[in-house]
C-alpha cells in the first residue's frame, strides 16, 4: 500500500486502525442548497465500487497537497493546531478533488459531465485525493512549510484551469 497524507483536527495514536464504525463521518459542514443538491448528485452517480464522499476518509498522496486542501476545505490555516498523519488506506478511490469545486459551478447540463470525469478520470489530473471507509494511522508528522503549500496551490490552478477549460468554458464569470 502506498503510504498517503491525512489532515484533521483529531488526535490519533500510531498504528491506530480508524474505521466509519468507530467514528462519526467525516463531512458534516453546513452546505448552501446548490451545495447540498450537488453533494447528493456525487452520489446518486458513485460508481458501486468507489468510495463514498458522505461516508470516507480523505487523504492525498502529496502532504503540501493535503495541507492545501484541508486549508480551502475547512477555510482555515493549514498550519497551526492541525494534525497530519502518514496513514495507509486498503482500498481508496483516486479522484481529482478540483472537479468538486467545479460541479458547483457548472451549469446543471455540464455537471453530469464533471461528475462523471470525477469517478472515472479521462483527464490527467495533478491534484488527486483518496477516499476510503477505513485508515490506519502510520504516524503524526510536521505540517508542510508555506512554500511547499504555495507549490500544492499552483498544481491546483492548473487543474482548476483545465476544468474551467473543458467544464466552464460558456459559463459567464468563470
Amino acid at each position: 500500500m502506498k503510504p498517503l497524507y491525512h489532515a484533521t483536527l483529531k488526535e490519533y495514536k500510531r498504528g491506530e486502525r480508524v474505521t466509519l464504525e468507530n467514528e462519526v463521518a467525516p463531512f458534516t459542514r453546513e452546505l448552501d442548497d446548490n451545495k447540498k443538491e450537488v453533494y447528493w448528485e456525487f452520489e446518486r452517480l458513485r460508481p458501486a465500487k468507489a468510495k463514498s464522499r458522505k461516508r470516507g476518509f480523505f487523504a492525498c498522496s502529496e502532504l503540501p497537497f493535503c495541507s492545501f486542501d484541508f486549508a480551502v476545505a475547512n477555510k482555515v490555516d493549514p498550519l497551526p493546531s492541525r494534525r497530519f498523519y502518514v496513514v495507509e488506506m486498503p482500498s481508496p478511490s483516486a479522484v481529482p478533488i478540483v472537479l468538486v469545486n467545479i460541479a458547483y459551478r457548472a451549469s446543471e447540463d455540464q455537471r453530469t459531465k464533471v461528475i462523471t470525469e470525477y469517478w472515472s478520470p479521462t483527464e490527467e489530473w495533478q491534484f488527486l485525493e483518496y477516499i476510503d471507509d477505513e485508515m490506519t494511522i502510520i504516524h503524526e508528522i510536521a505540517p508542510s512549510s508555506s512554500d511547499m503549500v504555495r507549490g500544492a496551490k499552483w498544481l491546483y490552478q492548473l487543474d482548476y484551469d483545465k476544468a474551467r477549460i473543458l467544464f466552464l468554458a460558456n459559463k459567464k464569470n468563470m
